[in-house]
């Protein structure tokens, strides 16, 4: 490929064009200074000729007035004298234009000269001038023709050729073009030192604007030469520090805005106009398994084919907004997503996409909906039974005192169990809005332990369960002894439900990492079955609803231990084995969590 020329400078330009001009005025001062000179000059010549012209004419005329009358020879020798003496050739012509004598030529061979603009003039009694081209010489010749009077020579006529006259005013040119030159070349010094001066700091301020241009905006123009380029460095200089300014705001809101995108949970990904991806920030790599960066720059539909989401920004890119509250994430289905996709013509994009993970939303709601669902159920029950009962008693069974006792029996049976599930309702509210709810200490996780088993040794002993408590004797941990007792309560009542009689229930205390302790009971009762695992710490979620209900569980134990222990920092899980046993597991963190 051709290289491109250098691009030509303000001073270059100005000193070729300052150049062109002083060459083109010298030629034309030459030619217009020639043309007049010449002009002066044949003037002149014309004058002289002319003067030499009337003297020669009456030399003539006395030679014509002698006795006897020269002859034609003697004609010939006058006209070769005559020529000698005026340096010009002479002619000597009749009445009739017949040529009688010429000083360089024979008359016989020289036409008729009766045609002749300058002797036809002579003929007329006027002095006759005139310029042409001679048949007889092949030169440029200066003819001047006098009348004579008394013989036969008629008109005298006196050539000089031009050729003299050319060399002359060429070599006046020549020395018009030299000097004219000469002070052009000092002209065009001076002019360049101007212009140096001129385009110097000019050409300063161009290099500065460059590298203000190419990104070194701590650089300044100079301040120098006329006032006017002094003036366009400061306002280079003046542009450059706006310019830093600018930029760094736009550099200070672009980070901003970087790093709200990036801790944005929700998922931000922009199109081009051609439907190409531009960006996208970590949740939506995240929420949509994209391979980045290397989607970047990819079509829209590479990355989101056969989802929902690639006609959403079809259609935003045609201009179309649209939102879908929820869909599955593209090979993620465990993953719920809301998106909204936006046209972008006035941020300068194609589209904006929006996606939000709403899945622990959806299971939120879902939950909400359990709980009011399983709340009324769980208060109707109750209530259905003392109403059922007290209408009974009050339609005439107070009259049979055996069925009033049963009957006002079952009535306490169930307001204790209203009782329980609304203080268990309370305190799991409790648990969730109030963060100062725990009064925690220093104790002994091993001696709380001890207390509450002893105090369930009764029950475990009535229903021929064996309730074992293996720690050592001092097991010191961080916790509320008294919502720690409500925890280790809630698990053994569990346990001493579900396990059947022969079986046997373990606490076991011992100390955690770094200063905190892990309490856990184990049984050996039906356990649960997978699918029901992850749910069991639920408000309200029953592995046998009707086994809990018979025996007084209100269903919300095991929230209540989850609830506790994650306010104290700590964290609870379940291992069961279907048909082998349940094991619930409570770790508590050390003080300083």
């Amino acid at each position: 490929m051709t290289a491109s020329p250098p691009p030509v400078t303000l001073r270059r330009l100005l000193n070729r064009n300052l150049a062109l001009t002083l060459l083109a005025g010298a030629l034309v001062l030459v030619v217009v200074l020639g043309f007049f000179v010449e002009r002066a000059y044949v003037r002149v010549l014309e004058n002289h000729l002319a003067g030499q012209a009337q003297v020669a004419a009456l030399r003539m005329a006395d030679l014509q007035g002698a006795t006897p009358g020269p002859t034609p020879a003697r004609w010939a020798a006058e006209a070769k004298s005559l020529a000698r003496h005026t340096g010009a050739r002479i002619t000597l012509i009749e009445a009739t234009g017949r040529v009688l004598a010429d000083s360089q030529e024979s008359p016989a061979v020289m036409d008729n000269h009766a045609g002749r603009a300058e002797v036809a003039a002579a003929l007329q009694g006027r002095t006759g001038i005139s310029h042409r081209s001679s048949p007889t010489l092949g030169r440029d010749m200066l003819y001047v023709a006098v009348p004579v009077e008394g013989g036969p020579v008629a008109v005298l006529r006196l050539a000089l050729s031009l050729a003299q006259v050319h060399q002359a005013v060429m070599g006046l040119g020549l020395l018009i073009l030299a000097v004219t030159m000469g002070m052009g070349g000092l002209i065009f010094v001076a002019a360049s030192y101007q212009i140096r001066r001129v385009t110097k700091p000019l050409e300063q301020v161009t290099d500065a604007a460059a590298v203000i241009a190419a990104g070194d905006l701590d650089r300044e123009a100079p301040v120098s030469g006329p006032a006017e380029v002094q003036a366009l460095a400061r306002s280079v200089n003046h542009m450059s520090a706006a310019l830093a300014d600018r930029i760094g705001e736009i550099s200070q809101s672009r980070d901003l805005l970087q790093a709200v995108l990036t801790s944005l949970p929700i998922g931000v990904l922009v199109f081009a106009p051609d439907g190409s991806l531009l960006d996208a920030n970590p949740a939506a790599v995240q929420l949509l398994a994209l391979d980045w960066p290397g989607s970047q720059g990819r079509h829209y539909a590479q990355g989101l084919r056969g989802s929902r989401l690639e006609t959403m920004v079809a259609d935003a890119l045609a201009g179309s907004r649209s939102t879908l509250p929820h869909l599955t994430a593209p090979g993620q289905d465990e993953i719920l997503l809301a998106a909204t996709a936006v046209p972008g013509p006035a941020t300068g994009v194609g589209a904006v996409l929006l996606v939000q993970d709403v899945t622990a939303a959806h299971r939120v709601e879902a939950m909400r909906r359990d709980l009011i669902a399983n709340i009324s159920h769980e208060l109707r029950t109750p209530v259905t039974a003392i109403r059922g009962f007290a209408e009974t008693l009050l339609g005439g069974a107070l009259a049979e005192p055996q069925e009033a006792r049963r009957f006002s029996g079952i009535i306490l049976q169930e307001a204790k169990r209203l009782e329980a599930l609304t203080q268990d309702m309370i305190d799991l509210a409790r648990l969730q809005s109030d963060p100062d709810v725990l009064k925690p200490g220093r104790h002994d996780l091993a001696t709380l332990a001890q207390e509450v088993v002893d105090r369930h040794q009764p029950k475990a002993q009535a229903g021929g369960i064996i309730l074992e408590l293996q720690a050592p004797p001092h097991v010191p941990a961080w916790f509320d002894r008294q919502r720690l007792d409500q925890v280790l309560t809630n698990l053994l009542n569990n346990s001493l439900q579900y396990t059947p009689r022969g079986g046997t229930i373990t606490v076991t205390v011992e100390p955690g990492g770094g200063g905190g302790a892990r309490l856990a009971v184990a049984d050996t009762g039906p356990g649960i079955p997978p699918g029901h695992l992850p749910r069991i710490f639920e408000r309200f979620y029953r592995v046998e609803a009707g086994r809990s209900r018979t025996t007084g569980g209100t269903g919300l134990g095991l929230a209540i231990v989850k609830h506790i222990v994650e306010a104290h920092g700590g964290r609870v899980r379940a291992e069961s084995q279907f048909g082998r046993g349940t094991r619930i597991i409570v770790e508590l963190p050390p003080q300083s969590s």
